[in-house]
C-alpha cells in the first residue's frame, strides 16, 4: 500500500519540472545566434577544437602584448617573480586563438541568458554605472551584458582543461576570498601569480615560495584570456568573509550575493581595490560561480622579464586602439 506524502509529491513534482527546463534549455542552444568576431576568420568552425596561432606582425598581436603588459603592476616579489623579483616586462613568445565549438555555443547560450534578463537594459544597473565611473582596465566588448577581456592563470595541467573542457566552478577551490568560483583578474600580474613555474612547480600563490630554478629567464609560461560576461556585478567594497566565504550554517559559497530584493543573485562579484576605497585587496578581482559565462580566447605564452623599470602606458589609449579593432568584428552568419 502507498501511503500519500505531499513532501515526496512536491520533490517529485520539482525534479520534472527540473528535467523539463533543462531539455528546453538544450533545445534552445541549438537556436541562439553564436555570433563570432570577424577576425576570427571564414570557417571558424571548420572543426570542433581549432588552434590559430596569431602572426606577430598582426594588430592583433600588438593589442594583446600591449594588453598584457599594460596592465602590470607591483605585487612584493613574493609569486610569480623572476629570481626573487616582480616582472616588470612579460616577453611575448607566441599567441594562440583557441576556437572551441562547444564552449563558445554555451557561452552565447549565457550571454543571450543575461541579455534577456535585464530585458536588454543592463547598462541601467547600478553595477554597470558603477563601471562606467570606476572602468575595469580592460576594454569593455559588450555593454549588453558588460562583457570583458580578463585574465586567469593555472598551472600546465589546469590549462588543458580549460581550453577544450571550460572551467568547472563545482570542483572550484572553496579556500578563495569569495568562496568556490572562477576567478578572474584586470591584471596580467595578478593572474602571474597563480601559475606556478613548470619545472619545479613552485613560485605561485597555492604552492611554495620562490624557485630556484637556473636560467629562469627562458623559462616559458602561459596565461589565458578570457572573454567574461559579468552581467550585474556585486561590487564588494567592504569584505564579510561570513557573507562571502564561508556562508550560514558553515557551508561554504559557491554563488554570488543576493540583491536587496533578498530573491535574485547577481550574475558576478567583483572584489574592489583599496585604490577605489575597498578595505581589503589591493587589486581588483572577478568571480564567476556558473560554468560558460567566460569563453577562453586567446592563450598567451610568455617569459618574465625585470631587466628594465616598467613602462608607464595609457590605458585609455590602448582601449580606443582595442575598439578600433573590434568595431564591426562579428559575423552574422558562422559556420
Amino acid at each position: 500500500m502507498v501511503t500519500y506524502s505531499q513532501e515526496l509529491e512536491m520533490a517529485l513534482a520539482e525534479e520534472i519540472n527540473h528535467r523539463e527546463r533543462r531539455e528546453l534549455e538544450r533545445k534552445q542552444i541549438v537556436a541562439i545566434p553564436r555570433q563570432t568576431p570577424r577576425y576570427w576568420g571564414p570557417n571558424a568552425f571548420e572543426e570542433p577544437y581549432r588552434e590559430i596561432e596569431i602572426s606577430t606582425q598582426s594588430p592583433e598581436f600588438d593589442i594583446i602584448n600591449q594588453l598584457m603588459n599594460a596592465t602590470i603592476s607591483n605585487h612584493g616579489s613574493k609569486y610569480g617573480t623572476i629570481n626573487g623579483q616582480d616582472p616588470t616586462e612579460l616577453l611575448i613568445n607566441r599567441i594562440i586563438r583557441i576556437h572551441n565549438n562547444e564552449l563558445w555555443h554555451v557561452y552565447c547560450y549565457k550571454k543571450d541568458m543575461i541579455i534577456h534578463k535585464y530585458n536588454d537594459r543592463l547598462t541601467d544597473c547600478e553595477s554597470s554605472k558603477y563601471l562606467q565611473a570606476h572602468p575595469i582596465l580592460t576594454p569593455l566588448l559588450d555593454t549588453k551584458t558588460n562583457e570583458y577581456w580578463l585574465f586567469h592563470g593555472c598551472s600546465r595541467n589546469s590549462l588543458y582543461h580549460l581550453l577544450h573542457s571550460g572551467y568547472d566552478p563545482r570542483v572550484s577551490n572553496l579556500s578563495g576570498m569569495f568562496g568556490g568560483g572562477f576567478y578572474l583578474a584586470e591584471n596580467s600580474s595578478k593572474s602571474n601569480r597563480y601559475i606556478p613555474c613548470p619545472k619545479c612547480g613552485k613560485n605561485s600563490i597555492g604552492n611554495d615560495i620562490g624557485c630556484n630554478c637556473a636560467n629562469q629567464q627562458d623559462i616559458e609560461f602561459a596565461i589565458v584570456l578570457y572573454r567574461a560576461a559579468l552581467g550585474d556585478v556585486h561590487v564588494a567594497m567592504k569584505y564579510d568573509k561570513e557573507k562571502y566565504r564561508r556562508g550560514p550554517n558553515g557551508q561554504r559559497v559557491r554563488r554570488p550575493p543576493k540583491k536587496t530584493n533578498d530573491k535574485d543573485l547577481y550574475d558576478s562579484v567583483m572584489g574592489e581595490s583599496m585604490e577605489n576605497g575597498s578595505d581589503r585587496l589591493k587589486y581588483r578581482e572577478f568571480i564567476l560561480y556558473d560554468s560558460g559565462q567566460a569563453y577562453p580566447e586567446y592563450v598567451i605564452y610568455f617569459r618574465r622579464s625585470a631587466n628594465r623599470a616598467r613602462q608607464s602606458s595609457n590605458i585609455e589609449n590602448l582601449k580606443k586602439k582595442c575598439r578600433n579593432f573590434l568595431i564591426n568584428t562579428f559575423r552574422k552568419n558562422p559556420e
